[in-house]
């Protein structure tokens, strides 16, 4: 599929808007799992993790094996 260059910028301008709440909520459950490790939501961590990777690879960014 492919995409005009304003479409484009406009879906990766959403996505940095999405990864700094993602990387927000990263901190926050990493810095309560130092804290609280029995306690915190090692689950929404995960689910932000798993999103960010997803909405990321949507866009064609990724790591590339050498």
């Amino acid at each position: 599929m492919e995409r005009g260059d304003q479409e484009y910028q406009r879906l990766v301008q959403i996505f940095r808007e999405e990864c700094q709440e993602h990387i927000q909520q990263l901190n926050s459950g990493l810095l309560a799992l130092e804290r609280q490790p029995h306690e915190a939501p090692l689950d929404e961590v995960l689910r932000s993790a798993h999103n960010l990777k997803g909405a990321a690879a949507s866009l064609g960014f990724g790591l590339t094996a050498r």
